[in-house]
């Protein structure tokens, strides 16, 4: 039988053949390798360690990042490369500072690509490539919350698929989410073993849409320095508001205590509730509750800024006692503007008896008490307010010194004291610029909904005059700032709590605003047991007030 040559020459040819598209395949895989092969599986044969999550910024006003700002170094394994040298494993524990029968274990236990050390320094990085490790490489990655800034404003997301679930975060989560993703991908064969000849590579997963930017209205400078005067100060817990009383653009917002967005799971249990935003959450407001009593009534003209009352130190409702806050109560004659100067509970409780329970409610919610604002944050509470079937004359004096079943949150507060700056106009919060491309393009702007009329200017006018007494002689001096002037109302609400001398534990409020002519800034300053209003909140105010105008100036 004749050799079979011609047969053997076809075989080589097509083994040749063979050789050389296997070949051409793994230089296409080893140099072209791209976002298409990627998105149509290409993650399914290799080995892949995320190494960025592009989800969309959170940025401060003038382009500031609340995200995203921070960049750190990780040391990564891929199991398919790795390749254990004598003594290696011990040299990389001393350098991490681990403990190197642990470090082992971990190692021989992964079965994927593992992050088994985070935030490397200059000189860790250094010391890990002088060992020559091999399945082991430093991968860049960006934190995601980075300054720990705004966290409440922000918010945070799931780690598990960075999705949003409070703040910014979540509200626009659809804005955000991520729309392209950096991996290090070591491509392996169908036995999960590494292709020879072929290095690490890094890929991006695109998706149409996402990965877009939002821009707030918050003042980087102004939020900063107010978190750093409540941590200064040691307000534990807090709240604080400051807004733009002709806009409603929030400027900074601020609740304590604080919390990492980066290890949110080591506060889920936490007795002081650092996860919950107390600026849209809802408080007894005490005394500060008094100038919507005031509006109310100037508004229904049934008492004048002159009109003279009788403070006798205590009022009796209906066989129920309301007693004046202060010593000086008592035996004493006061227009009503003293009386909203030195807070008089006995001359309110008059002033709210006579407008009635009804009147009384109307006008609350009309100036935004007992439903959400526009704003709709997260988490943002409706507020309280006594019901009719709750109704009794008891009731309406303490409701009208901010008392009972009433209940603000420090939002609505700081929109209730802009309408009176604003000339009796209130309006409506703002907390989102606009939305911006990732090539930092706007692509849809937010519209500033129009103020809303909620008293006359006559009656903003007033109220203005009797705040300016507040800070100018009565219980709120301490938040008086000499440049501009400033105006206010302090408050001091009873929790029902007595401390460990048997006083009685008060929340602490101040809402007001400055410079007094040309009203720029609203604050609204809230300490939870914080007890009085004028000795706590009021020097809050008048510190953040003074450091903002100081950065104006500089």
């Amino acid at each position: 039988m004749p050799f079979p040559f011609a047969r053997i020459y076809h075989l080589f040819l097509l083994l040749s053949a063979i050789g050389i598209i296997l070949l051409a395949r793994l230089f296409y895989l080893q140099i072209f390798i791209s976002d298409d092969l990627a998105a149509l599986g290409l993650l399914g044969r290799v080995q892949e360690v995320k190494m960025v999550s592009l989800r969309g910024d959170i940025l401060a006003r003038n382009g500031e990042k609340l995200t995203n700002s921070i960049e750190q170094y990780n040391l990564t394994i891929f199991p398919g490369k790795y390749y254990q040298k004598e003594g290696q494993v011990e040299e990389l524990s001393k350098i991490l500072s681990r403990d190197s029968e642990e470090l082992k274990r971990e190692i021989k236990s992964i079965v994927k690509p593992k992050v088994i050390a985070e935030n490397l320094s200059e000189d860790i990085i250094k010391k890990i490539n002088q060992l020559g490790l091999d399945g082991f490489i430093i991968s860049k990655a960006k934190v995601r919350y980075g300054e720990n800034i705004a966290n409440h404003i922000v918010g945070y997301i799931n780690k598990s698929d960075n999705k949003g679930v409070s703040g910014i975060e979540y509200l626009y989560d659809d804005i955000l989410k991520v729309a392209d993703e950096e991996y290090v991908a070591a491509l392996i064969d169908a036995r999960s073993e590494l292709i020879p000849g072929l290095s690490y590579k890094k890929l991006h997963l695109p998706e149409p849409y996402g990965n877009n930017d939002v821009r707030l209205t918050i003042d980087y400078g102004i939020q900063k320095k107010v978190e750093e005067i409540l941590d200064e100060n040691k307000v534990h817990k807090a709240a604080v508001v400051v807004m733009n009383p002709k806009t409603g653009e929030i400027l900074s917002m601020v609740s304590r205590p604080n919390f990492m967005p980066g290890k949110i799971e080591d506060y889920f249990s936490a007795e002081d509730s650092p996860l919950l935003n107390r600026a849209v959450s809802s408080y007894q407001p005490g005394s500060v509750f008094k100038l919507v009593v005031a509006a109310a009534a100037l508004e229904k003209d049934i008492v004048k800024p002159k009109e003279v009352f009788n403070d006798d130190g205590f009022i009796d409702v209906d066989g129920i006692i309301f007693r004046g806050w202060d010593e000086k109560s008592g035996k004493r004659k006061l227009t009503f503007e003293e009386a909203i100067a030195y807070s008089s509970n006995p001359v309110l409780i008059q002033v709210g008896l006579k407008l009635g329970f009804e009147n009384l409610k109307l006008f609350a919610q009309k100036f935004g008490f007992g439903n959400r604002t526009d704003l709709n944050f997260p988490n943002e509470t409706l507020g309280n307010l006594p019901t009719n079937d709750q109704y009794h004359r008891g009731e309406l004096a303490n409701f009208s010194i901010g008392q009972g079943k009433c209940e603000v949150t420090p939002l609505q507060m700081a929109c209730f004291t802009s309408a009176i700056a604003n000339d009796g106009s209130i309006p409506s919060p703002k907390l989102v610029i606009e939305i911006n491309n990732r090539h930092g393009d706007s692509i849809k702007m937010i519209k500033t909904k129009e103020s809303k009329k909620i008293f006359s200017s006559k009656t903003a006018k007033i109220l203005k005059d009797m705040m300016l007494g507040v800070t100018s002689y009565g219980t709120g001096q301490a938040a008086y700032v000499k440049e501009g002037g400033s105006a206010g109302k302090t408050g001091s609400a009873e929790t029902g709590k007595v401390n460990e001398k048997g006083q009685s534990i008060n929340h602490a409020w101040f809402v007001g605003f400055a410079p007094f002519d040309e009203p720029e800034y609203t604050v609204v300053v809230f300490v939870e047991d914080g007890m009085s209003g004028g000795n706590i909140a009021a020097p809050l105010f008048r510190q953040i007030i003074e450091s903002i105008e100081k950065a104006e100036v500089t």
